[in-house]
């Protein structure tokens, strides 16, 4: 249940209400539990409904906050009533008006049928939530009608706009059914106004039915839809919106499709209306529609690779940039897109979070401005990640207890599936229809936690065209290496036999450490071709392939044309030298009495418990230091024999920032080193592209190495890898004034302490000063 400044906080105090129609609970009736909490109640209220079929009308009225339905499963435990006809006030089953209500494996049902507006639920209260709920009705089956909503895992079913209201809410995992047997309308979304912050977001759903059904009408003017990564069977009509006889909404409503996928998914048949939501447009107000409210979406996320330009504000990793937005509260990330274009990514930045809540950004190129390589007929999004069976943050905290690195994954995905080398998923598998001669392009993005990944599609070559939402002089190959935090486009022409295809990700580790080798696999499906056909599976490179590693990252280009150039710092004002490693500090608490730690410099980082961006802009006092070194303490033999003695890190009791003026180049060398192993490392920093001058393995010699630098078009990046046992050198200039995190981007490093932060100083004048603060960013 969420909490609030006014909400309960306290568990132990917690009211219990049994519901059994046999009479051995506290009520029979359901209304007559909700009726017995206190008018304004502050305190949690769990109604437990036994098994049974509830024939009542249902209100939550608004001064009863805080309740909690249960219900033991929603096809045992139904609410249901007949009522119905033109107005909708008097039809719905249940009406829930009280804020921060939470609905489980509950049966709401309206049975009027086909005689008139039917609803079963009605929901206008805020921060609301239901969990495997079935809602059912014939017509206008869910009156989503205020307020922020979440449903997740629900069935719903319908003829005619059955789901319908002006909430904002977000849908997830959930059964959308069509019984409409003719022409119907799943969605019909009442926004009024272009400020109204609402709209409907179906996320990872599931469409069937019977007949032909339109994905959605616009009952407002101004009318938000957008579906995401969703199946859509054939009951989904070709056209997939309608205007409601209302031509003039077509230049105002937005509806949008993200990477679905179905027979019923077919974009090119689309009717094309001048504000319709691309693929590109979707996924950033998936993003920002929907941050804040309740629990479910509590996590501080970043925008990976945006530069947000004296926004810090708006960058998202906890207690660098902003504190977590909190249960019960929200935030709006507001921010300007400029001077960038191409694939990037979300993703939650507070602990291990970003396991499961992470999607994709597209940045088009202006309006009129092609790409700088062929015109792909389509595009897909494809997004690699890992997959934990247990509760991932139950499994940090159980690593955390013993100080050794918590279990591996159980899985790796493509866009949230195994595939069907896993013998759960078979039916599960996420797959691409593609057209024999046509062109695609294919927007690879790498969320998982701790996993460099290969990618490669059986058969079929792949054009690399851009890096990190760059663009990269082409080159061809048969497989990508991509790190956790990194993007990569790459063109593929179905030229092959018509079949099925497998494309497959899996691990790349060139250093003795155990990780998750699954494979993960999706399916380039021709079009006509029948799903009894078995894929053929890609030849990927070996586990441990370094040659295969740097052979690729060395193809990695600049494109460097008049249209986009690669402006390298020539002249550099400020070398650094970070050593990376890992080490073994002192821990009381642990179970063996001593944890694994990581380190830059010898320095652990401290998180503090303010946002360091805050503490800057105020001035305040005593919360980080501007002492971190510039080179680590003591030169050794970085990348020699395996080092096992004197293994403690450097902890102060705050974090140790570097600051550096504004407007300054900058050149830094990321060191890899044998402090108990080598390893390759991922490492991104926040708020800047930077360029990738030179790499190589063993120790980095300053006076043999930067004469071979790259300064006409190395690869521009916000991630890059140092290479296991090697060295990268990066440049970038430091004209983006505030306080942004560089850290590992395997996330038990960064758990370990493996990050830092630069202080970024305001330029001469305010176009070159950090913003003020948005009035609701998040307190500590």
């Amino acid at each position: 249940m969420a909490s609030s400044s006014t909400g309960p906080s306290d568990m132990s105090t917690a009211i219990l209400i049994r519901v059994d129609q046999s009479g051995k609970g506290d009520f029979t009736k359901i209304q007559d539990a909700i009726d017995s909490v206190p008018t304004n109640n502050s305190e949690l209220v769990f109604i437990w409904v036994k098994p049974g079929t509830y024939r009542e009308k249902i209100v939550v009225p608004a001064d009863k906050p805080f309740i909690t339905l249960n219900g033991n499963q929603a096809s045992t435990t139904v609410i249901t009533w007949n009522d119905g006809g033109d107005v909708l006030s008097h039809s719905p089953t249940v009406e829930i008006s009280a804020s921060d209500f939470v609905g489980h494996y509950l049966t709401f049902q309206n049975t009027y049928g086909k005689g008139g507006k039917g609803v079963a639920l009605r929901v206008t209260g805020d921060r609301i939530a239901f969990y495997g709920c079935r809602i059912l009705s014939y017509q206008d089956t869910l009156l989503d009608d205020a307020g922020r909503h979440y449903y997740k895992n629900c069935y719903i079913e319908g003829a005619t706009d059955f789901i319908f209201g002006n909430a904002a809410s977000l849908f997830e995992r959930c059964h959308l059914h069509s019984i409409s047997g003719g022409n119907g309308a799943i969605t019909a979304q009442k926004r009024e106004l272009p400020s109204e912050n609402t709209g409907f977001v179906f996320l990872g759903c599931k469409i069937t039915g019977n007949g032909g059904a339109l994905l959605g009408r616009p009952w407002g003017s101004y009318s938000r839809v957008v579906f995401a990564l969703s199946y859509m069977s054939s009951v989904v009509q070709s056209e997939g919106w309608n205007d409601w006889e209302d031509p003039n909404k077509q230049s105002s409503v937005y509806y949008g499709e993200y990477n679905c996928y179905g027979p019923g998914a077919n974009r090119e048949k689309r009717v094309k209306w001048s504000h319709s939501l691309s693929n590109e447009e979707a996924s950033p107000f998936l993003n920002k529609s929907m941050i804040g409210g309740r629990g479910w979406l509590r996590p501080a996320p970043t925008r990976h690779g945006l530069k947000q330009y004296r926004n810090g504000w708006a960058d998202g990793p906890a207690y660098i940039t902003q504190c977590p937005v909190q249960t019960g509260h929200s935030y709006t990330y507001d921010f300007n897109v400029t001077g960038q274009r191409g694939t990037l990514w979300w993703h939650a930045h507070i602990f291990w979070l970003r396991a499961t809540v992470y999607g994709a950004i597209v940045i088009m190129p202006k309006q009129g401005t092609p790409y700088p390589f062929p015109q792909p007929d389509s595009e897909f999004n494809l997004i690699l990640g890992e997959w934990w069976n247990d509760d991932v943050e139950e499994v940090v905290k159980q690593g955390n207890k013993q100080g050794l690195p918590p279990k591996m994954s159980d899985a790796h995905t493509i866009n949230g599936k195994p595939g069907p080398l896993f013998p759960c998923s078979e039916k599960y598998t996420y797959a691409v229809e593609v057209e024999q001669g046509k062109t695609y392009l294919l927007r690879i993005i790498n969320s998982a936690l701790n996993d460099e990944l290969f990618f490669a599609i059986a058969g079929h070559n792949m054009t690399v065209v851009e890096i990190d939402a760059v663009y990269t002089k082409p080159f061809t190959t048969e497989a990508i290496l991509i790190a956790p935090g990194q993007t990569t486009n790459v063109l593929v022409r179905a030229n092959k036999v018509p079949g099925r295809y497998f494309m497959a990700a899996r691990s790349f580790m060139d250093a003795p450490i155990s990780i998750d080798n699954k494979t993960a696999t999706a399916i380039f499906q021709y079009k006509g071709i029948p799903n009894t056909v078995v894929p053929s599976l890609p030849q990927l490179p070996a586990l441990n392939d370094t040659a295969f590693a740097l052979s690729y990252n060395s193809k990695l280009r600049s494109l460097n044309s008049p249209k986009f150039p690669a402006n390298v710092p020539l002249k550099v004002d400020r070398q650094l030298f970070y050593t990376i490693g890992l080490g073994i500090n002192p821990c009381p608490t642990c179970q063996n009495g001593t944890q694994l730690t990581a380190s830059l410099n010898n320095i652990t980082f401290v998180m503090p418990q303010i946002g360091l961006l805050q503490a800057h802009y105020f001035n305040q006092k005593g919360v980080f230091t501007t002492d971190f070194p510039d080179r680590p303490p003591k030169p050794f033999n970085y990348t020699g024999a395996p080092l096992t003695a004197n293994l403690q890190t450097s902890q102060s009791t705050r974090p140790r920032l570097s600051k550096i003026a504004f407007n300054s180049t900058v050149e830094l060398i990321l060191q890899d080193t044998n402090l108990l192993s080598v390893e390759s490392h991922p490492f991104h920093l926040h708020g800047y592209n930077f360029f990738v001058v030179g790499t190589g393995v063993g120790n980095f010699d300053p006076k043999k190495h930067p004469a071979k630098f790259n300064l006409v078009d190395p690869p521009e990046r916000n991630t890059i890898g140092v290479p296991t046992g090697g060295w990268t050198a990066i440049r970038f200039r430091a004209d983006n004034p505030g306080v942004w995190f560089m850290h590992c981007h395997l996330e038990l490093h960064t758990s370990w302490g493996l990050k830092t932060a630069f202080v970024v100083e305001d330029g001469p004048g305010p176009d070159h000063s950090i913003l003020p603060p948005p009035k609701d960013l998040p307190p500590c």
